[in-house]
């Protein structure tokens, strides 16, 4: 994948990138992987790509945003692939409106009107289409809601960790 891209190599560039990002993320006991283990995949899977293709895209691909890194170098040879601003803004707002929850007096419960109201204090960008999609969509990793609703109020959902520590 050279400086004077072909559409070939543009192509090869786009699936190597979203080949090392889809297994860096999903790798299940570890999010980074040294330089080999990530040729050795990418090899297993574009046969075409070399080395050089590899370390070509790990240096110079960014974020649709132009401004972040896709992948970053976490010690002397560990990679890993960096959440997009999309994500990163999601898990902002959701820890953002956990934090606000927990804190609150009346039962630790909120309407979307008030959490709504606290989350553009801390993050201007917020509406309400966004709000509503982080209190529906995001899970624990365990898969279950991080939010509820009941009646009117939301309420985060306690951690694993946290229902074990109550527990013990």
């Amino acid at each position: 994948v050279r400086s004077h891209k072909g559409k070939r190599a543009q192509e090869t560039e786009t699936l190597i990138s979203k080949e090392l990002a889809y297994w860096l993320r999903h790798r299940a006991h570890e999010r980074a992987a040294n330089f080999e283990e990530l040729v050795i995949h990418v090899q297993r899977r574009i046969p075409e790509a070399s080395r050089e293709d590899v370390q070509q895209v790990l240096d110079s691909q960014f974020h649709r945003d132009g401004v972040r890194k896709r992948f970053e170098r976490r010690g002397d040879d560990q990679w890993i692939a960096t959440p997009s601003t999309t994500l990163r803004d999601q898990r902002l707002l959701s820890h953002t409106l956990v934090q606000y929850l927990r804190r609150q007096a009346e039962g630790r419960r909120a309407t979307v009107e008030q959490m709504l109201r606290h989350a553009q204090q801390q993050l201007p960008a917020v509406d309400e289409g966004r709000l509503e999609r982080v209190l529906t969509q995001e899970k624990h990793v365990d898969g279950r809601p991080r939010f509820e609703q009941e009646g009117d109020f939301w309420i985060a959902t306690s951690t694993t960790s946290a229902e074990k520590r109550m527990s013990k």
